[in-house]
């Protein structure tokens, strides 16, 4: 008999497998594939290891998701080094290096960009402070969707005045905010919808500017090499290794 069963071992199935093995749930999981990781997942070719999805971790910074997650479990994060330089970004005509300091990443915009410099600078300090006030409210761990008004309660306690000035936002696309400040640029649209498409797996004109803007500061928030590629982390990894200690014998792998 099980408390609770999980269908997937990606970052989240995985995730909640551990932290309620950690609480004394007796947990089954089941995953289609013969390795843990979900879109950490990878592949191998001859002595070659590709990365299938995720190549750069995030969330190792100081209390970020990784970080809270690691001190939760009382488990050690694998090693991680902070990236300068996130990415190179290939164009026809051009090189953008995408910085992971938000200070040198607008001095790139300035000599990229140097006509519509300062509106893109505006719209990206505009994406940072709506990403500041949505992480502050979802590290609190509200229940979202609320089911009681219990939980409606809750989540209006852990709201502050930041979050509630994001409001107006809620039913704007990235490409309204864009329209807002006049860029027009098709090389910058191209390099958003790159990074959208990488994250969110959406373009501007259909993402909704609060999911947006978190995809777009997640990167100045800490992009980190993690040793070995991130395909160690949910397996052979810390997170991966805490799991199948507590519920190894209750894995299951399904066939599709």
């Amino acid at each position: 008999m099980y408390d609770v069963i999980i269908i997937g071992t990606g970052f989240g199935g995985i995730t909640a497998s551990a932290l309620l093995a950690k609480k004394g749930y007796r947990t089954l999981t089941f995953e289609a594939t013969n390795e843990l990781g979900g879109c950490a997942g990878k592949f191998e070719r001859q002595s070659f290891r590709f990365q299938a999805g995720a190549t750069l971790g995030m969330g190792f910074e100081e209390n970020g998701v990784f970080s809270q997650l690691f001190h939760e479990l009382d488990i050690s994060s694998p090693p991680v080094h902070l990236l300068d330089t996130i990415m190179d970004v290939h164009f026809p005509d051009r090189t953008i290096r995408y910085y992971q300091q938000k200070e040198r990443w607008f001095e790139e915009i300035a000599q990229q960009f140097p006509k519509d410099s300062a509106a893109i600078v505006c719209f990206f300090e505009e994406m940072f402070s709506l990403a500041d006030a949505l992480l502050s409210f979802v590290y609190e761990r509200p229940m979202i969707p609320p089911k009681t008004m219990k939980h409606i309660f809750e989540a209006l306690q852990k709201a502050d005045r930041k979050l509630l000035r994001a409001t107006p936002f809620l039913f704007q696309s990235i490409a309204k905010r864009l329209e807002h400040y006049g860029i027009r640029d098709e090389t910058f649209i191209a390099f958003l919808n790159g990074q959208l498409v990488d994250s969110v797996q959406t373009t501007v004109e259909r993402c909704p500017a609060l999911l947006g803007a978190v995809a777009f500061s997640i990167f100045h928030r800490g992009a980190f090499y993690v040793e070995g590629g991130d395909t160690v982390f949910p397996g052979a990894g810390s997170l991966g290794c805490a799991l199948s200690g507590w519920i190894v014998a209750d894995a299951i792998s399904a066939d599709k």
